[in-house]
């Protein structure tokens, strides 16, 4: 049995580049099973900081990471994905946004100052810590807000596209061909996801 050091309220870490997990105090912690070099061997198990709170910067951020999200993602690669808010920026905006931490640096792929694809110059609302998202060779598929109210929850991407930082929207839970949409999954250049379509599809 491998016993974890005492950790921080909330850390994010990287598990043999095989599993991203968060730890709480106070909480259960998630057992994750990795795979044995050989038969009857003992792994040898090493937990790398990917976010602590209260001592990361926030990428493109003021201060440091004040809370993560529930669901970070991890790919083959060891590339991660999470969401994370900091505190109420100079601006008087609050901090939130999806982050990635490849090759050890951390980037944002969209935060509240971020342009929603194809709506005219509106930034995304909020970012919620109970999405799951998902990232695949270093491309990412999120959920996000486009108001605070959250009626209007769309799904976008940075799969396919010529930077990590252009996204664009696959779909949006926005009442008219969608009703709802969440929990996004990348696989190489193909994104899906979950959703309650109110259109009929293409040719049925």
């Amino acid at each position: 049995m491998t016993m974890l050091p005492h950790v921080r309220p909330l850390d994010f870490f990287k598990l043999n580049k095989f599993a991203a997990i968060s730890l709480k105090e106070l909480f259960p912690l998630l057992l994750i099973m990795v795979a044995f070099p050989s038969f009857g061997a003992e792994p040898t198990i090493q937990y790398d900081v990917i976010a602590r709170t209260g001592a990361t910067p926030l990428p493109e951020g003021e201060g440091f990471i004040t809370g993560l999200g529930n669901y970070p993602a991890i790919d083959g690669n060891g590339n991660v994905v999470f969401t994370a808010r900091g505190d109420t920026d100079s601006n008087g905006n609050s901090q939130k946004g999806v982050y990635t931490f490849i090759d050890g640096l951390h980037s944002t792929v969209a935060n509240t100052y971020t342009p929603v694809p194809g709506r005219g110059g509106a930034t995304f609302a909020t970012f919620s810590f109970t999405a799951i998202n998902d990232i695949d060779a270093g491309r990412v598929a999120f959920t996000a807000a486009l108001d605070p109210f959250q009626n209007e929850v769309g799904v976008y991407s940075n799969v396919g596209q010529t930077g990590p930082s252009n996204l664009v929207e696959i779909a949006v839970g926005d009442g008219i061909e969608w009703a709802s949409v969440r929990d996004p999954w990348v696989d190489g250049d193909t994104v899906a996801f979950t959703g309650h379509r109110l259109l009929p599809v293409e040719g049925t």
